[in-house]
């Protein structure tokens, strides 16, 4: 689509914009290159209020953008504590069962090292 196309389309549904070329960096607000369908859509329905605040809306977008970041990172680490903690708990129980078995190795060899008395019948 040209330049001319786009912006008949954006204006029959209400939204004036100068440049249809800036939409671009307005919505991808997650800077990866490419803008989802859920970034474009909350976009034209951000500037279906008017062009003049753009730089609002490019920055709400990408506040929300971190916010769901912000929300896949924090699950992730609560998921990786969750896992370490269960790690820790296995570990401990093997510690002492391992500490038990030393334990009674030593044991074992101090009886072992002792000799061996008996009684003779005189």
């Amino acid at each position: 689509m040209t330049d001319p196309e786009v912006e008949s389309l954006l204006a029959d549904i209400g939204i004036v914009v100068p440049d249809t070329r800036d939409l671009f960096e307005v919505f991808d607000a997650d800077c990866t290159g490419k803008i989802e369908l859920e970034e474009l859509l909350r976009g034209f329905f951000m500037l279906y209020g008017g062009w003049g605040h753009m730089h609002v809306v490019a920055t709400l977008l990408s506040v929300q953008s971190a916010q769901k970041r912000i929300g896949w990172l924090e699950k992730s680490m609560t998921q990786s504590m969750a896992t370490s903690t269960k790690l820790l708990n296995v570990m401990s129980k093997s510690m002492t069962t391992s500490t038990q078995l030393l334990e009674a190795v030593q044991r074992i060899s101090y009886l072992h090292s002792k000799p061996l008395t008996r009684k003779v019948a005189v």
